[in-house]
């Protein structure tokens, strides 16, 4: 885990907090207690990432458009299955939904799976920069059987919209890995 990713993390758990207040929850976060910057060097560190955090005098809290409430993921094609994904961040609960298109399939029941944690989900997210990614992923020729997908990325300041045919970004088996991980089913 990486600074920002720990300062994330306890702005989470704790909302707003000052920046001597955060240095000591880093240092309860690594291992000994013992840190390799001073509080001084955090205030820096937080500077650098005014597109993360906002800092009014010495209170720190995440920016709006970067705390998350909710995703929602959609990926299907033909012949199926068609999958929705709805993670609240809020509440810490989500919900999968898996249906195919044949009615001669029958309904089949899913062996014992565990289930990931929503907040480690969250924590992964962060890394992937979906705020970042394009509104649009399509190849250029024509696609008659591909797998299309969205993700729709709700926080408190924004909502980000992606979505794709048969052309992913360049995190997409990063971001696939943490849904498997979280849903405890291969998708």
């Amino acid at each position: 885990m990486n600074v920002y990713e720990a300062i994330i993390i306890i702005l989470e758990k704790k909302g707003p907090a000052t920046i001597p207040s955060i240095w000591e929850e880093i240092t309860k976060l690594t291992s000994e207690g013992e840190t390799f910057f001073n509080v001084s060097h955090l205030k820096s560190i937080i500077g650098l990432k005014r597109e993360w955090f906002m800092i009014n005098g010495d209170l720190v809290s995440l920016r709006p458009e970067r705390d998350l409430v909710k995703l929602t993921f959609r990926q299907s094609g033909y012949p199926g299955p068609e999958v929705k994904i709805s993670v609240d961040f809020k509440k810490n609960t989500f919900i999968f939904l898996e249906w195919y298109y044949d009615r001669q399939t029958n309904a089949t029941i899913l062996p014992h799976f565990k289930p990931g944690s929503v907040c480690d989900f969250k924590n992964a997210l962060y890394s992937l920069h979906i705020w970042d990614w394009e509104k649009d992923y399509q190849s250029d020729g024509i696609i008659v059987d591909g797998i299309s997908w969205s993700i729709v990325l709700e926080t408190k300041g924004a909502v980000y919209r992606t979505e794709g045919l048969d052309f992913f970004p360049k995190e997409w088996k990063r971001f696939y890995r943490t849904l498997n991980q979280l849903t405890g089913v291969r998708l």
